[in-house]
């Protein structure tokens, strides 16, 4: 009899607490108070709404991974009437405001475009040529007087190319596999390494074989993240791993972050119409 009594005891706890567990916040809730981000989705072109929900899941996806990284926690997604998307976050404080606006409107497109063979002087002829513009590198470069400059490269528009299946593909950071701060093994300087997939791979090894040193003639390949030049190493041969690096006068948080939108690239464009506490 007690036993039978205990069991039906036990059984009424069980009960009573799968019927609490809808109020128990297992599912995704707001921060009572805290930073909210309006943000408004920039498209080229009108979308029907079906696409414009589908975008829409997309940057939720992508800025959800990019914000929990930071450990800023976890982000609340409310699609507006509008169709724009407002974020809420724990509360914030400046600068923790102004890294966060930045880690959410910043593209992550990384393009690996061919600069000219003959940049060095049609810069000093102040020559550009169509489809092609003067790139800055970041990273300054000594001078044997001990100043620093900044190298100038004439650099192409489009991305450099290869063939899959019988398709030409833009060789961009699109099918990233893998983006990780480092720190340079010789100079301890803060950079990003990266890992291409399959077919980024094959595409950098027919670009890196087709500008392989032909004689005293080199190519560079620029590398630029967000319309910004990092680097614009030469190509000593061909290069068939599908490794890289990014290399540039940032900081350890810097190379962090860069990496994190690198690793997650927005699908569409996006702009902070509103910050508000709330």
């Amino acid at each position: 009899m007690k036993s039978t009594a205990a069991l039906a005891a036990f059984a009424g706890v069980i009960l009573t607490l799968i019927a609490s567990l809808p109020n128990t916040g297992c599912s995704p809730r707001p921060p009572r108070h805290g930073t909210s981000f309006l943000v408004l989705v920039e498209t080229n072109q009108p979308t029907a709404p079906s696409e414009h929900e589908q975008a829409l899941a997309e940057i939720r996806d992508v800025l959800q991974r990019r914000l929990e990284q930071t450990g800023v926690g976890r982000p609340f997604f409310q699609p507006t009437n509008e169709g724009q998307l407002r974020i809420l976050l724990p509360p914030l404080r400046e600068p923790a405001i102004a890294s966060i606006r930045k880690l959410i409107e910043r593209p992550g497109i990384l393009e690996f475009r061919m600069v000219h063979p003959d940049s060095e002087e049609l810069i000093k002829d102040n020559i550009i040529l169509p489809g092609y513009e003067v790139l800055r590198e970041q990273k300054p470069r000594s001078l044997p007087d001990g100043s620093k400059t900044f190298q100038q490269f004439l650099v192409s528009r489009t991305p450099a190319s290869g063939m899959i299946g019988g398709k030409k593909l833009a060789m961009t950071g699109k099918f990233l596999k893998r983006a990780l701060a480092m720190r340079d093994p010789v100079t301890s300087q803060p950079e990003i390494d990266f890992e291409l997939d399959v077919d980024s791979t094959e595409i950098f090894r027919q670009i890196t074989l087709e500008f392989s040193p032909k004689g005293n003639r080199f190519h560079q390949l620029a590398i630029v993240f967000d319309g910004v030049l990092y680097s614009a190493p030469r190509i000593m041969g061909e290069v068939p791993g599908g490794h890289g690096r990014i290399t540039g006068n940032f900081t350890a948080e810097e190379a962090v972050e860069l990496a994190n939108i690198l690793e997650h690239p927005l699908p569409a464009t996006l702009r902070i119409i509103e910050v508000t506490p709330y």
